[in-house]
């Protein structure tokens, strides 16, 4: 996931990105007669409804609904790093928390002196922000577990630099036809 390693320093949050179906979302959305232009008025049932869309999508690929997947044995896996080249693996659990039980809601935001409603929708326990869905921007769900909460976490680990030579496509092909390419750089 993204260059998020240091989140976790700064609050103890783990990023994942859970979905960016924005359409499906809002088709789901749809059903329940929430829409863009309604939407910011509903963010309790808004945040209901798209956790537990996700937890739909789990159900319809598991083995109890004929499907190959065994929920008992899924998780999350999420391989975080930063720039300073470290990483860090967290795996939590696929059951997502109930979010009948967070408070949803659009923060306020101030736009050149005016108070306005985010974009965001924010999903919050006692600890602080748990999601977030950007609906009108690309449509991502992101979930934000505690790292202390995770099922399992790695050390934080450095990979090996890799040797210095180009591992680029040019590099590959001069690799893989080293006459054909030593002669179409004479060609040109």
């Amino acid at each position: 996931m993204r260059g998020e390693l240091n989140r976790i320093d700064r609050d103890g949050r783990v990023t994942l990105e859970l979905s960016n179906s924005a359409g499906k979302f809002w088709d789901h959305l749809g059903l329940k007669g929430i829409h863009q232009r309604n939407y910011k008025k509903r963010p309790q049932d808004v945040g209901i409804a798209l956790i537990e869309l996700v937890e739909q999508w789990h159900e319809e690929v598991s083995i109890g609904r004929g499907g190959n997947v065994d929920l008992t044995g899924s998780s999350y896996l999420v391989l975080s790093w930063n720039k300073a080249g470290w990483y860090q693996l967290h795996q939590f659990p696929a059951h997502l928390p109930n979010p009948r039980r967070l408070r949803w809601h659009f923060p306020t935001v101030q736009r050149k002196g005016i108070s306005a409603s985010a974009r965001c929708l924010k999903g919050e326990d006692a600890s602080g922000t748990l999601f977030e869905w950007y609906g009108e921007s690309g449509g991502q769900l992101k979930y934000y577990p505690l790292a202390r909460k995770a099922i399992w976490s790695s050390e934080r680990i450095r990979l090996e630099p890799l040797a210095k030579v180009e591992h680029g496509i040019l590099a590959k092909v001069a690799a893989y036809f080293p006459t054909l390419w030593e002669e179409a750089g004479r060609e040109t």
